[in-house]
């Protein structure tokens, strides 16, 4: 009993492993920087509406996105506000 248990924990371990390289294939690495005069800003919350991750101390963030959306936003910490455009506020990135 247990060698079939095993057997099968390793079987799904496999598959999931395979699964997630496929998925993996398909992904675009996205990196930039959140920047406020030209000083990095940490702590902004970076997102493609899927995976999320958080800039570091000097803005920079890097993650690989899966979305099929071509877009992502951010969320800015307090005291800071986003560029503005035709009078709303860009808070939009396309990759």
């Amino acid at each position: 009993m247990k060698i079939r248990v095993n057997v099968l924990l390793n079987v799904l371990l496999s598959f999931t492993l395979a699964l997630s390289a496929i998925a993996n294939l398909h992904a675009k690495q996205i990196n930039g920087k959140v920047i406020c005069d030209e000083n990095g800003i940490p702590s902004v919350m970076v997102t493609d509406g899927i995976s999320v991750v958080e800039t570091d101390s000097d803005g920079g963030y890097i993650f690989s996105s899966n979305s099929e959306r071509g877009f992502f936003n951010y969320s800015l910490p307090r005291g800071y506000e986003s560029p503005i455009q035709y009078g709303v506020p860009c808070i939009l990135r396309g990759f």
